[in-house]
């Protein structure tokens, strides 16, 4: 049950959008958050208990959710094309906003440097390709765990609109969790 809570409080954060403005006290910086892709994270947060015993670790449960996917989906995949067929004056406003929630890594380093994010870009996934790795891992835990507490939860902070912090040093990222590292 406490998986399912932890993936619903995932879910509110991601409706919540993927692609703020990097916020640093209201001025911006040249360092930029740095997102893992989820490969990184499971390899070392599988297995994870607390010291009651209760398995805290989501990351295969996870890269088989609609969340972990949600880049990979055919039939979304099939609706962004069609939509741009439909109305091919607006494919760069279409692909963006639907990026926000799909592809949140690669759309929210576009926005951090001007520009919209992109979908077809990316497809199809391709190993050779290094971005796509980013496209390709859906709403990964890296984006998510970076999100920092300013405007979150409001209105503004919804569709987009969440803050990730730039890191405070080079190589540095923090990264934010219901559990305390030991």
């Amino acid at each position: 049950m406490r998986t399912r809570a932890l993936y619903a409080v995932a879910l509110l954060g991601m409706l919540g959008g993927s692609a703020a403005l990097v916020s640093g006290g209201g001025q911006h910086t040249a360092l930029k958050p740095q997102f893992q892709t989820s490969d990184r994270c499971l390899a070392c947060h599988n297995g994870i208990v607390t010291p009651s015993g209760e398995d805290i670790s989501i990351g295969f449960a996870w890269r088989s959710s609609m969340m972990g996917n949600s880049s990979r989906d055919p039939y979304w995949q099939g609706s962004v094309r069609r939509e741009s067929i439909d109305h091919p004056e607006s494919v760069a406003a279409i692909e963006d906003e639907c990026s926000v929630c799909h592809m949140p890594i690669t759309r929210f380093e576009a926005k951090v440097e001007g520009h919209k994010g992109q979908i077809f870009s990316h497809l199809p996934f391709d190993q050779d390709k290094k971005d796509n790795a980013k496209a390709e891992d859906g709403v990964s835990c890296s984006v998510c765990h970076q999100i920092a507490k300013d405007k979150l939860g409001t209105a503004e902070s919804f569709n987009g609109g969440f803050v990730v912090n730039p890191p405070a040093s080079k190589g540095e990222h923090p990264e934010y969790g219901p559990f305390c590292d030991r």
